[in-house]
């Protein structure tokens, strides 16, 4: 089976969410309002790990295209104190 044929089928323009791992919570929200700056946006808290360690912050907006969804998520993923991306 193709890797074209396992991609799902998303239509453009559609609110996404981008869930963003890391340890300080301040500095995930920091960075995903810095990233989302030229757009209505929404943050909010996710979850903290057990022991207090890693926190996951959501941020979510409008994305126009796979390369708008795409540069957002690269934006983020390669930002300091960011852990993952999901």
């Amino acid at each position: 089976m193709s890797q074209q044929a396992l991609k799902p089928e998303i239509e453009y323009p559609c609110q996404w969410r981008y869930r963003v791992l890391g340890e300080d919570a301040d500095t995930l929200r920091a960075l995903i309002g810095d990233v989302l700056s030229d757009r209505p946006h929404e943050i909010k808290m996710g979850n903290v790990s057990s022991k207090g360690t890693y926190c996951s912050v959501e941020g979510a907006c409008e994305v126009l295209s796979e390369a708008d969804r795409d540069r957002i998520f690269q934006a983020l993923a390669s930002a300091e104190g960011v852990k993952a991306v999901v």
